[in-house]
């Protein structure tokens, strides 16, 4: 038979994906620590923080405090996620509610949000 190539890293969890940017604002780091994003869909580590996406980026395309990180994610489906502060095996969770987001059906797109205390 014929099978595709294998990428390290990309797994497809659930059904057809679209590709988001998550970025959050304000999210002030100490020496050593990094944010991270976790959600209630397996893409976004269902809540686990030892399966939570990143460390997030900080360069490029945007500068401290702001982070950021593309994810495939389900597409036309909403999800609910947070961003989480590691530092070794210390986490400090996002304060207020979750975020929530439905995701488009195809092409990618990019949801901003401010860091909650």
């Amino acid at each position: 038979g014929v099978t595709s190539n294998s990428y390290n890293n990309i797994n497809v969890l659930t059904g057809n994906q679209v590709t988001v940017r998550f970025v959050v604002n304000n999210a002030t780091t100490v020496w050593g620590e990094n944010v991270y994003l976790t959600g209630n869909v397996a893409e976004l580590g269902n809540w686990d923080t030892s399966k939570a996406i990143g460390p997030m980026f900080n360069q490029v395309v945007y500068q401290y405090p702001t982070w950021y990180y593309d994810v495939s994610v389900p597409a036309g489906t909403t999800i609910q996620f947070k961003f989480i502060k590691k530092n070794g095996s210390t986490v400090t969770w996002e304060g207020g509610y979750n975020h929530v987001y439905t995701t488009p059906t195809s092409g990618t797109a990019t949801v901003i949000v401010n860091w909650q205390n």
